[in-house]
């Protein structure tokens, strides 16, 4: 019923109310960017501030949230959060029609309510669900280098450079694909965690 009622509206893709780290900040700008190439109107919106994992370099991509404001019949995407209590303050409960995150908790909440369109899978990073979505869609060779980078550099953030318990084989081959797409430098892990750790070190 939610997905006839609201057809081709916009889609607004957002994640988690206090801060937005660097796989939540990815998954916005990369999904909304494969649903408008697929036809299917989309916009990254966030009320939420970027939190150290969107290092200064992450930051000089512009992968800029778009300026919008929700319309009553718009359609919410959450990526990287399922936790209702947790969400966007844009997002209307009622109005959410897919949930992609890989936190545990609330499968059985969002199956009832959307079935196969909640996609919450134990696995290393949002990034990687959402990596997936590309390549079953075909489009994984026209994605902008930008997203393929922001992927990436979340799957590296959210497995601890591919050393968390949660890592799966699936989040290391995204990352190298996704790496080769972005053309990332191959010391490019080191000096994004460096970034990371000089802007926690200075906001101690």
């Amino acid at each position: 019923a939610l997905k006839k009622r609201h057809g081709c509206t916009m889609k607004i893709i957002t994640s988690g109310a206090s801060y937005l780290d660097i796989d939540a900040y990815a998954c916005c700008i990369a999904y909304a960017e494969l649903l408008n190439l697929q036809g299917i109107p989309a916009r990254a919106v966030s009320s939420a501030k970027p939190n150290s994992s969107v290092s200064p370099t992450v930051l000089s991509w512009s992968a800029a949230f778009q300026r919008y404001t929700p319309q009553a019949n718009d359609a919410f995407v959450l990526v990287d959060v399922s936790d209702y209590h947790h969400f966007d303050p844009l997002v209307v409960l009622d109005q959410v029609v897919e949930v992609i995150d890989h936190h545990p908790g609330y499968e059985q909440y969002w199956a009832e309510r959307l079935g196969c369109a909640a996609d919450i899978r134990p696995i290393g990073a949002a990034a990687t669900l959402v990596f997936q979505r590309w390549q079953a869609a075909g489009l994984l060779s026209r994605m902008s280098e930008q997203s393929a980078a922001l992927l990436a550099t979340a799957i590296l953030d959210n497995t601890l450079n591919f050393t968390g318990q949660m890592t799966t084989e699936l989040d290391v081959r995204a990352y190298d694909l996704l790496a080769q797409r972005a053309n990332l430098a191959a010391n490019w892990p080191e000096r994004y965690f460096l970034e990371c750790q000089a802007a926690i070190e200075a906001d101690l």
